[in-house]
């Protein structure tokens, strides 16, 4: 989701191509943003504020004055929406944008919502102009323009083709799509890992005892949706190995399921050479039990539990790696962290290893060290599980693009 966690400004000026700007708000939404919507007083007579009160869920700003009685979209206001929504913005959208909206916005006038928005916004406004064609080649109009462009304003450039009037030229405001790539390209997230094929575990094991009763850990699975939606969100190919987990898997991704060690081992291994990145997060068992009762032991039955060692997939993946392959692990100690977490990343043979102390475990944040190999420790402070996912995947682009660099360089 290129916009996830974005807020944008929709503004909407009066002109036929209003109906389109439904179409760029349920396209913003659907890359992650928040939408909220500002309508001049003409654009209301092309199409309703309750289409983009209910397409948003958020309230419609018509008008600065909210002592007007008939104005039920301000019903609510405290006066100084205009201010709040910039100030809370990452970006005004003006689309359509008629000649006289620019106009204005050029020369700093603001005698309604919309064009107080934008002069409360500063630079940070994209501009989808919509007009006949006459209107916008007419000097004043690019003149306007220039001047927009001056003040560090963006223009997406409309389109040549049938107007409403029934004449053919240069007017026709930008396509919606065209429109929301180039947001993304000022606001979105960043498809560094675009094409990436990543993937990622997630979760706990569970080892049978008998036909009821299972060896676990109190590993939530959060860490590795968190890896997995920021992934995805950068553009990855993400498939999600994922074992008993308290929260579902995000609807966009592969999801293969193994409940204990042995199953996460095997598709481990069958997936393994289709990735270019592995991120072991999931928390599995050490121990299995060597035999497994085929009935529920009762309270009064003598029970011994037999335990055998499990086999440490990160450590027999990183022997079958194949050139340019990422591996990082995941490792968690309560006593001399930093001693046990350097024989792991040894041990184990992986690029990175995020060391956590598990005061955490099953929580929403982590604090975390990140380890490679000859290099010093880079701890981290405690963060929301999200941020120390974005820490990890920003090292992995690092990474790759170090290694190709020197790869290119070899051959050169």
């Amino acid at each position: 989701m290129k916009l996830r966690g974005k807020r944008i400004v929709l503004g909407v000026t009066g002109g036929i191509a209003a109906y389109k700007a439904a179409e760029l708000l349920r396209l913003f939404e659907n890359e992650g943003a928040d939408v909220w919507v500002v309508m001049t007083r003409s654009a209301t007579r092309f199409i309703a504020p309750l289409t983009f009160r209910v397409l948003s869920g958020h309230p419609v700003l018509t008008s600065l004055y909210t002592e007007d009685a008939s104005d039920a979209e301000n019903a609510d206001a405290s006066g100084v929406e205009h201010i709040d929504l910039v100030k809370q913005a990452d970006l005004i959208v003006v689309a359509p944008a008629t000649a006289n909206a620019m106009a204005k916005a050029a020369w700093g006038l603001a005698d309604d919502a919309l064009s107080t928005v934008v002069l409360a916004a500063g630079a940070d406004v994209l501009w989808a102009p919509a007009m006949n064609h006459r209107m916008w080649k007419n000097a004043v109009t690019q003149d306007n323009l220039t001047r927009l462009r001056r003040l560090a304003h963006h223009i997406v450039e409309p389109g040549e083709g049938w107007m409403a009037c029934r004449e053919h030229g240069v007017g026709r405001m930008a396509d919606p799509p065209e429109i929301l790539n180039q947001v993304a390209e000022l606001i979105g997230q960043p498809q560094d890992l675009s094409g990436v094929r990543v993937l990622i575990s997630a979760g706990r094991t569970e080892e049978p005892i008998d036909t009821v009763r299972v060896l676990t850990n109190r590993s939530s699975g959060k860490m590795g949706i968190a890896l997995a939606e920021e992934a995805l969100d950068r553009g990855a190919s993400v498939t999600l190995l994922a074992g008993a987990m308290d929260i579902a898997p995000p609807d966009r991704v592969r999801t293969e399921r193994a409940l204990t060690a042995l199953e996460m081992s095997e598709k481990a291994n069958a997936l393994f050479p289709e990735c270019d990145v592995l991120i072991m997060a999931a928390a599995v068992g050490d121990f299995r039990a060597a035999d497994v009762a085929d009935k529920k032991l009762k309270r009064g039955d003598a029970l011994q539990v037999s335990l055998v060692s499990n086999p440490d997939i990160l450590a027999g993946l990183a022997r079958e790696r194949r050139s340019g392959q990422l591996l990082v692990g995941f490792a968690l100690e309560t006593e001399s962290m930093l001693e046990a977490g350097q024989a792991k990343l040894a041990k184990k043979g992986v690029d990175l290893l995020v060391l956590n102390s598990g005061t955490a475990v099953g929580g929403d944040t982590n604090e975390v060290t990140l380890l490679e190999p000859g290099r010093d420790p880079r701890p981290l402070p405690s963060l929301p599980k999200r941020e120390v996912a974005k820490k990890i995947l920003d090292w992995v682009v690092k990474r790759r693009a170090h290694e190709g660099s020197t790869h290119r360089a070899r051959r050169a």
